[in-house]
């Protein structure tokens, strides 16, 4: 089994602030960080 990856508040926030700011698309942060779409959807609402 995996361990889960653990984010810090200061990454999350960025990857979230570049999405609401619509620098990136959830897809295009989703490729660049490696992280689920519905994971990078979900954090952002």
């Amino acid at each position: 089994m995996t361990e889960r990856r653990k984010f810090t508040p200061d990454f999350r926030a960025r990857v979230v602030l570049e999405m609401l700011t619509e620098q990136k698309s959830a897809a295009q942060a989703s490729r660049e960080y490696g992280i689920e779409d519905s994971v990078l959807l979900r954090a952002s609402k």
